[in-house]
């Protein structure tokens, strides 16, 4: 059985994906840090869809978050061929108001949390079966995002990175 796994799964764009993921009849992973809102997410999709669901609390922002849910995955016997990478977030203000910590929680979330996911993913699925992955941006990406200078500088990254990805992915 296939899955697709989705971080930041528990609100916003993520749980959006759920909804669309689970009405085309595709079994889902949720990870998000929300043990509450995962778990009903799981239950409203699963029973309205009838499709396999589970989910796995986990923070990103942690660094090793990418090996505890591929490790998650693994221990459950799951056969992920989707990781829609999403997990993300912003912050509003004037750069030098803002805590540099909390830019740089900002910047490890968009990026660096992305790529460890994303290369866990590649890694650790089998690549002899079709894979699919889908790294969440924004329309920030393409341009400069007053206020938010860090999370249009990190989506436009995420941007890059992705079209990098694609051409290398699409040459094997």
């Amino acid at each position: 059985m296939k899955y697709t796994l989705i971080t930041g799964a528990s609100k916003g764009i993520g749980k959006a994906f759920a909804y669309e993921c689970a009405a085309k009849g595709m079994n889902l992973l949720l990870v998000a840090r929300s043990e509450s809102l995962l778990s009903k997410l799981a239950e409203e999709l699963s029973a309205k869809y009838k499709i396999a669901v589970d989910w796995h609390v986990a923070d990103l922002l942690d660094h090793n978050a990418h090996k505890k849910v591929f490790g998650w995955v693994a221990e459950k016997g799951y056969n992920v061929n989707m990781l829609i990478n999403n997990a993300g977030m912003g912050l509003y203000g004037e750069f030098s108001k803002v805590d540099l910590e909390d830019h740089l929680k900002v910047m490890h979330l968009n990026m660096d949390s992305l790529i460890r996911m994303a290369h866990e993913f590649l890694t650790t699925t089998d690549a002899n079966q079709k894979r699919y992955l889908l790294n969440t941006s924004s329309s920030g990406a393409y341009q400069p995002v007053p206020y938010m200078s860090i999370y249009g500088a990190s989506k436009s990254f995420v941007l890059s990175f992705s079209y990098a990805l694609r051409y290398e992915l699409l040459k094997k």
